[in-house]
């Protein structure tokens, strides 16, 4: 019964996205920490942002090479959500750690919701990038958003079999 629970994609696919999320509430941020510890955060964000970027060209180069695609919608929102948890801790450490780079993060679900608004670029304007330092960040986001979601809705596009209609003059094949 669990082995065939554990084969089904959307079972293993909803348990990444808990995973994800479980693991940055976890991640200890320190309000006594110091500029290394952001510099690491920035770090780990520009990892995620690497790995992710890695995944995208390995699948445009399948596509290219008219290989079947290997990704799937779920593994579509992990990647999604790594990368809003890995800004939202960089947000989070920011606002702790450097006085008037951050505008209304108080907690880590402050983080989080503002790295979701920028994403979607909705941006209600109540949490906001209000030094240099934390615009960069954004900035970097919203550039890494754009192509991201660019790029995947290109793969997801190509992965999608392609229905052709038929008159209704014409046979079946």
């Amino acid at each position: 019964m669990l082995r065939r629970l554990w084969r089904d994609q959307r079972v293993r696919s909803t348990l990444g996205l808990v995973a994800v999320l479980g693991l940055y509430f976890a991640v200890p941020v320190d309000r006594q920490s110091s500029t290394p510890r952001l510099v690491v955060n920035v770090v780990i964000t520009g990892a995620c942002m690497v790995v992710v970027a890695m995944v995208i060209v390995r699948e445009f180069r399948r596509m290219q090479r008219g290989e079947d695609l290997r990704f799937t919608g779920g593994q579509l929102l992990i990647a999604i959500e790594v990368v809003l948890v890995a800004f939202a801790l960089t947000y989070y450490s920011l606002a702790l750690h450097v006085s008037g780079e951050m505008s209304g993060i108080r907690t880590r679900i402050d983080a989080l919701y503002f790295s979701a608004t920028t994403v979607t670029t909705v941006g209600y304007g109540d949490i906001h990038a209000a030094g240099q330092v934390a615009r960069v960040i954004t900035t970097l986001q919203l550039v890494f958003d754009v192509v991201f979601i660019a790029s995947f809705a290109r793969l997801l596009n190509q992965a999608r079999p392609v229905r052709v209609r038929r008159s209704e003059d014409e046979p079946p094949p």
